[in-house]
C-alpha cells in the first residue's frame, strides 16, 4: 500500500486554512413553512444581495464527518463586512475569522452573483484566480470553467508527477421557492456548484515490472442558498471522496478510496443599512 499523507496532509491544511473563504455564503436558517401571519419583506428592488458599507453577516460554522454530521469542537464564527466598492459591479468585503483577516471579491451584476475563486483553496495547483458565477437566475444551469492541463505537476508517493489534469466547474439550479426568516416571507434560491478534477499519469512502482496509468478522480459539491434581500444563508460542501485507481491492477497497489470531511455554515446574525 503507498503512502497517500501527502494528499491528506494538503486537504487538512486547506480546510483549516481556506474554507474561511466560503463562508460568506454559509448559513444554515432553519425554514418554516409559510403561515398566514408572516410578515411581507420590503421590496428592495429585487435585490439578490443588500450592498452597502459596513453591512455585515455573522455565521456559524461546522466541519462534517463523511455522514454529514457535525463533528465536536469545530465550531467557528465569522463575520464578513462590506468593505467598499470597486466599480459598478465588484465590491471588496473583509472576512473576520479567528481574529484574522481575509479579502473577498464578489460581483453583482443584475440577476447574478459571482465569486473571486482561488483553485488553490481546492487543492488544484492553478496560479491564476478565476471570476465563477455562483448564481444566474436566469439559467438552470450553465459552466464557469473547463479546461485541460498536461503537463501538471503532481505529488504522488512523495514523488512529483507530470499529470494530465482535467477541471470542471458548473452550477445548477436546484430549488426557487418561498420560506421565512426573522418572520418574513422572502425568496428562496439554491444553487450547486460540483468542481469536478480528473487527474491521470505513469507511475513505476519498485515491485511492479512495468509503469501502470494512475487516475485520481475528486468531485466535490458547493450547495449554496440565498434569501432576497437578506443574501446568502447557507453553504454547505458536502463530504466527498477521492478515488484512486491504477490499470494494469498489479498487486502492489490497486488503488483506494479516500473520505474527506466537509463543512456547514448558519447565519445566525447580520446588518444591513437602511
Amino acid at each position: 500500500m503507498i503512502s497517500i499523507l501527502g494528499i491528506i496532509k494538503q486537504y487538512n491544511r486547506i480546510m483549516k486554512a481556506k474554507f474561511k473563504q466560503y463562508l460568506f455564503i454559509s448559513l444554515t436558517i432553519i425554514l418554516i413553512s409559510c403561515g398566514n401571519d408572516a410578515l411581507v419583506a420590503p421590496q428592495q428592488k429585487n435585490l439578490l444581495l443588500p450592498l452597502a458599507v459596513s453591512n455585515y453577516w455573522i455565521f456559524e460554522t461546522y466541519h462534517l464527518d463523511y455522514s454529514g454530521r457535525n463533528i465536536p469542537n469545530t465550531q467557528r464564527f465569522d463575520t464578513l463586512i462590506a468593505e467598499k466598492q470597486i466599480d459598478n459591479k465588484i465590491w471588496e468585503f473583509d472576512l473576520l475569522s479567528n481574529s484574522q483577516h481575509t479579502k473577498e471579491y464578489y460581483y453583482l451584476n443584475n440577476n447574478q452573483i459571482g465569486y473571486l475563486f482561488n483553485p488553490k483553496t481546492f487543492g488544484i495547483n492553478i496560479e491564476k484566480n478565476i471570476w465563477i458565477k455562483i448564481i444566474d437566475l436566469e439559467l438552470s444551469s450553465y459552466k464557469n470553467f473547463d479546461t485541460i492541463i498536461p503537463n501538471y505537476e503532481y505529488v504522488f508517493n512523495n514523488d512529483t508527477m507530470s499529470a494530465k489534469i482535467n477541471v470542471a466547474i458548473n452550477t445548477y439550479k436546484m430549488r426557487a421557492d418561498t420560506g421565512i426568516i426573522n418572520n418574513m416571507r422572502v425568496k428562496l434560491f439554491g444553487y450547486d456548484t460540483k468542481i469536478d478534477r480528473l487527474i491521470k499519469f505513469k507511475y513505476k512502482f519498485p515491485e511492479d515490472p512495468d509503469s501502470i496509468e494512475v487516475t485520481i478522480a475528486h468531485l466535490q459539491n458547493l450547495k449554496y442558498d440565498f434569501a432576497e434581500n437578506i443574501g446568502f444563508f447557507n453553504i454547505r460542501l458536502d463530504p466527498s471522496q477521492i478515488k484512486i485507481s491504477t490499470y494494469p491492477k498489479y498487486l502492489s497497489y490497486q488503488g483506494e478510496t479516500i473520505q474527506l470531511n466537509g463543512w456547514n455554515s448558519k447565519l445566525i446574525d447580520w446588518y444591513l443599512s437602511k
